[in-house]
């Protein structure tokens, strides 16, 4: 092998080596950010709030014989507290053929009189399915992480590789 490719090759692994390091340092910073902490913090006042308001639905429904008319339910939740993500930052849906596909492949296909209820969570939708009495709020946080796996695990890892490939950069120039 030439010198020329020899050196060559050694850039690359030791360019794979700065990479894996400068991953390692993002994971370490992510994990003490509470990004991850935050998201499931709010996924659960968002749970919560589903909660709420699927309960005025449902008394709302045992007392009228009916669903709630989307004005009906705005007006409901105008009066309601909650911050951020509480209820009078919902929607509700009724209309089948509205539902969003995202939904009906989830949790199935919905039977008659059954409802949706609409978050709008800043970048996406989460929503409420009255007929599982589910949402799709992600509420575990292994889920989050990368792979699974906590940030200082992955970081460790992405540490470890890095060495690995910076000698062997130095390995192959020499």
């Amino acid at each position: 092998m030439t010198v020329f490719l020899r050196n060559c090759i050694s850039v690359i692994f030791a360019s794979l080596a700065l990479f894996a390091a400068l991953l390692a340092i993002v994971f370490i910073l992510g994990a003490f950010s509470g990004i991850t902490q935050d998201t499931i913090q709010n996924a659960r006042a968002i749970s919560k709030s589903f909660s709420f308001a699927s309960g005025f639905v449902e008394r709302f429904k045992s007392e009228h014989g009916r669903l709630p008319y989307e004005n009906e339910f705005s007006e409901w939740a105008k009066t309601q507290s909650g911050g951020v993500h509480g209820v009078q930052n919902m929607e509700i849906m009724y209309f089948q053929q509205h539902f969003p596909p995202e939904v009906i492949k989830k949790f199935g296909s919905p039977p008659i009189n059954s409802y949706i209820i609409e978050y709008w969570r800043g970048e996406w939708f989460e929503y409420y399915a009255s007929w599982v009495d589910a949402s799709t709020l992600e509420l575990d946080v292994k889920k989050l992480y990368f792979l699974g796996l906590p940030p200082f695990i992955v970081s460790l890892a992405l540490f470890v590789l890095s060495v690995l490939f910076g000698v062997i950069a130095r390995y192959i120039w020499l």
